[in-house]
């Protein structure tokens, strides 16, 4: 299983390639106008990161708006400030990584 470093390591190399990839896109989302999967995706991943590596700051300003964005979708918002979400587990009650704050390494 691979540890805080070595996810720190891979966060910080392929998140400056995410910012890259979307300052070449027109548009609000990560394939342009329209909202789709790709940006579900790419919310979880970062998302992820943000809870993984409390206190890094590993976003950049434009991946920070992106995810603002996301997170203000009507829909989203309302799932987000509801009695359903959960922050933890972040994958499955199975995952030995994830299931608490406590149990994130």
């Amino acid at each position: 299983m691979a540890g805080k470093k070595e996810l720190s390591d891979a966060a910080k190399y392929m998140i400056p390639l995410l910012e890259r990839k979307k300052d070449n896109i027109n548009g609000k989302w990560l394939t342009g106008d329209k909202l789709t999967y790709v940006d579900f995706i790419a919310y979880e991943t970062l998302e992820n990161c943000r809870l993984l590596l409390p206190g890094e700051q590993i976003l950049t300003p434009k991946l920070k708006v992106f995810m603002s964005d996301f997170e203000e979708l009507p829909k989203i918002r309302d799932y987000l400030n509801s009695k359903r979400f959960k922050k933890f587990p972040l994958w499955s009650e199975r995952s030995s990584v994830g299931l608490s704050v406590e149990t994130i390494y």
